[in-house]
């Protein structure tokens, strides 16, 4: 339709007469009959181009831009499930990430108490195997106290029995006879008393009765003033077993001698004088013979050696 519109005032231009152009023979004029069957020839070939081409010619615009509508909605689609496809990928990602980091702290979890699991049981075994260690050694300690306490009770019975025996001979006898005076003239101390123990007199015998063996038997005669300087005596008579008195005695000193040992103390040790009758002492000292005092002396020994305060016999002290 706009083909022929355009056409209807090109055909009047076409027919109008020729003065409205130009003077007959000029370049503008126009010849009527050819212009007539230009327009016939020009009007046939449209009707004949409308007729056949121009539907064809539509048809194949219309479905080139059906195709076109078709690929630019297809390529909508595929850019939406693209779209879908992307947020899928990236859900299934993100779901995939959530999933390896809840494994790996499940993991971390599960490492974590595997190994309080393992530390425990490992701190149950070596407290077990310590128990285990400690009673053992305190097995192996009351064993190797009993077979020392043992073979100190055989000893002392056996140097018992030879010290009796030594006792009959009379140079033996004599070195102890000295030893037990001595140990009376330091505790009386006659010079520090003279009215006192100015004037006393100590006698000892030993005498070795070879059927008793280790038995021993002892008389003690003690004479003594009075009030108002009445004279009186104490009598006493002690009928024991040498060996059987000094082997718990012989033991602790042995045990005492080890752990001075071990404390790097070396020389006389004067502390342990409270399990002899006659203790050894520094030169230029006196023997301690006060049996409390001996006592004292070896408490506070030890407890020197634990890094404890010593006793003092001030404030509540007295009363340890």
């Amino acid at each position: 339709m706009k083909i022929w519109r355009m056409a209807g005032p090109a055909a009047l231009l076409l027919v109008a007469p020729a003065p409205l152009w130009a003077a007959e023979g000029s370049v503008l004029s126009i010849n009527v009959g050819l212009a007539i069957w230009t327009w016939v020839l020009f009007l046939l070939t449209l009707g004949v181009l409308s007729w056949k081409a121009f539907p064809a010619i539509a048809k194949g615009l219309e479905t080139r831009q059906s195709k076109i509508q078709a690929a630019i909605d297809s390529a909508r689609e595929d850019r939406a499930e693209a779209r879908r496809l992307l947020d899928e990928h990236q859900r299934q990602l993100d779901q995939a990430r959530r999933e390896a980091k809840e494994i790996l702290q499940q993991g971390r979890e599960a490492g974590e108490r595997l190994r309080e699991e393992i530390l425990a049981q490992t701190r149950k075994d070596n407290e077990e195997m310590l128990q285990r260690a400690r009673r053992d050694l305190e097995r192996e300690k009351g064993d190797m106290l009993e077979s020392v306490r043992r073979e100190a009770v055989d000893l002392s019975l056996a140097a018992a029995e030879r010290l009796f025996e030594v006792l009959d001979e009379p140079s033996s006898f004599r070195t102890k006879e000295e030893s037990k005076l001595s140990v009376l003239d330091v505790i009386l101390r006659k010079d520090l008393h003279p009215e006192l123990y100015g004037d006393y007199h100590h006698v000892v015998n030993i005498n070795y009765y070879r059927p008793r063996g280790d038995n021993k038997e002892g008389w003690d005669n003690i004479d003594l003033v009075g009030w108002l300087g009445y004279p009186m005596q104490l009598k006493i008579n002690f009928l024991c077993r040498d060996s059987i008195l000094a082997a718990p005695i012989v033991a602790d000193v042995a045990l005492f001698l080890d752990l001075a040992q071990r404390a790097g103390m070396s020389g006389i040790q004067e502390w342990l004088s409270f399990y002899f009758k006659s203790p050894m002492h520094a030169p230029g000292l006196y023997p301690e013979h006060d049996l409390f005092i001996q006592l004292m002396k070896l408490k506070n020994t030890l407890r020197y050696m634990r890094g404890e305060e010593l006793i003092t016999h001030l404030g509540r002290e007295y009363y340890d």
